[in-house]
């Protein structure tokens, strides 16, 4: 017999069929679930790099510096004026300092000047002419005259090659209360170059030639300078004790 429900009886109930077994894909619950978190993830990974950028260029990662602040921009207003006020005192300054220096320098030149010019003249007033006499407490000189050529009567007696004979007539005489030593050496004729001339070896008369003298006694005599050809600017010295005590312009 058969069981019931199973196989088919006349005037029985329909017999049950079978339920399909339900076909089932391996894995598919879980592919599901690892696509939900990984869009998840995703958003959120979207939505961090969105707030780091915007981050970013809010804190001046563009390369452009912040805009300062107010108090920032009145600061470096004012050390900016410091410095240009600084600037232009250092400036000023310098100017000052130069033109000060300058007018210094100018003064100077305009003193050294000055006392060129009047040492000059204090030298030319002290040079004698011929005529004039020079005077101190102990002798008086004079000079008398000048002559640009000598020739000397005595054949012998001659220049060196490239030199003349010039001559002076000169007087010395004692005013001091003691004797005084003359000598015709003590006079020599000086060039604008520098050189200087003495007298040469010349039968000329009455000649100056060397000796005492006591006081209130004078001597009056000729020399004749032995003077290189071409000199100019002469002056006739008187250097006792080989100072210059006197000269004279020869004209």
């Amino acid at each position: 017999m058969a069981p019931p429900g199973v196989g088919g009886c006349a005037g029985g109930s329909p017999p049950l069929t079978p339920a399909r077994p339900r076909r089932t894909i391996a894995g598919e619950g879980c592919s599901a679930k690892g696509a939900f978190l990984k869009l998840i993830t995703m958003t959120l990974i979207t939505l961090v790099g969105s707030v780091f950028i915007a981050a970013g260029c809010d804190s001046g990662d563009s390369g452009e510096p912040p805009s300062p602040t107010p108090d920032v921009q009145a600061t470096q207003t004012s050390e900016a004026n410091q410095q240009a006020a600084a600037r232009a005192t250092a400036e000023a300054e310098g100017i000052e300092a130069t033109a000060t220096a300058e007018a210094g320098t100018a003064a100077a030149t305009a003193t050294a000047e000055a006392e060129d010019v009047a040492a000059t003249a204090t030298a030319e007033a002290s040079v004698g002419r011929v005529g004039s006499t020079f005077s101190s407490r102990q002798i008086a000189v004079t000079l008398h005259s000048y002559s640009p050529t000598y020739i000397d009567p005595n054949q012998f007696s001659v220049p060196e090659a490239g030199f003349h004979f010039e001559t002076v007539e000169v007087t010395v005489e004692n005013l001091g209360v003691s004797s005084w030593s003359y000598n015709g050496f003590d006079f020599e004729i000086a060039d604008a170059e520098g050189f200087r001339y003495e007298q040469g070896v010349t039968t000329i008369e009455p000649k100056l030639s060397a000796g005492e003298l006591r006081p209130g006694d004078k001597v009056r005599g000729f020399l004749a300078m032995e003077v290189m050809n071409g000199a100019t600017g002469l002056r006739l010295l008187y250097i006792p004790l080989r100072d210059v005590v006197a000269e004279w312009a020869l004209e």
